[in-house]
């Protein structure tokens, strides 16, 4: 367990939404769709988020804000995940992931 995930460190859904500027309903949509997990459960079942959780929510909010999908934004971290230490495979996803705007201006 990192220093940041004592108990105390951690941060509910409505203030990591708030940290991270969504909604709660966007960070339960965020949770949903897989792009981010609770970083534990306390005992009565409130998802609770570390500093580095509420980090990549809001990386995720200014990559979608920049113009790039939620599957695209999903794409980017797995591949990320999957090769750690490797920096040129999300480096590579992120110029294939396109955002959105670029691809409506070319049609």
């Amino acid at each position: 367990m990192s220093p940041d995930s004592s108990i105390e460190n951690m941060v509910r859904l409505g203030e990591a939404a708030r940290q991270a500027g969504l909604t709660t309903q966007q960070l339960q949509y965020y949770l949903m769709v897989g792009l981010v997990e609770p970083t534990q459960q306390s005992s009565g079942g409130q998802r609770l988020f570390d500093r580095r959780a509420v980090k990549r929510i809001r990386m995720i909010r200014l990559l979608n804000e920049s113009g790039y999908a939620l599957r695209d934004i999903r794409e980017i971290f797995l591949t990320n995940q999957s090769s750690p230490g490797t920096r040129s495979r999300p480096q590579k996803a992120r110029s294939d992931a396109k955002p959105e705007s670029r691809r409506r201006k070319r049609k």
